[in-house]
């Protein structure tokens, strides 16, 4: 009785995990959703608004990525954005633009807009050239 128990509870486990896997359906999805973020951002206040949601993309598709497909990302990531800290613990996808919401000069919006230019490009090639190779 106790070994049947816990093949069941293994099971779920291992069940459980192949729902909340991130398919290739989820990756097409995300895809499609940073070009219509590319495609609708026409202006710097757009782009400026929107980094953050390509910034939640590339959180969700960051552990499907070995760390040296990451590593361009990560370090254009790191240079633009600030880490929220609780308690001195960085928080989960705790990376934030740092020109969300603020009143930001020419320089600094030029910047900002460079920077959701670069963050597309490079999310939109990870994904196309993993779904290229994948199919």
């Amino acid at each position: 009785m106790q070994l049947s128990i816990s093949q069941a509870f293994i099971g779920i486990l291992f069940i459980s995990s192949l729902c909340c896997a991130y398919s290739d359906a989820d990756l097409e999805d995300d895809k499609l959703r940073i070009r219509e973020l590319i495609r609708t951002s026409q202006n710097a206040d757009a782009k400026i608004s929107n980094t953050q949601e390509l910034l939640e993309i590339y959180r969700r598709i960051a552990p499907r990525y070995s760390a040296r497909d990451r590593e361009g990302i990560e370090r254009l990531i790191r240079e633009h954005t600030d880490q929220t800290l609780i308690d001195g613990v960085p928080i989960q996808g705790g990376r934030k633009s740092k020109y969300v919401k603020k009143a930001l000069s020419s320089a600094v919006t030029d910047l900002a807009t460079g920077f959701f230019n670069e963050l597309g490009a490079s999310l939109w090639n990870l994904i196309a050239r993993t779904l290229k190779i994948e199919k």
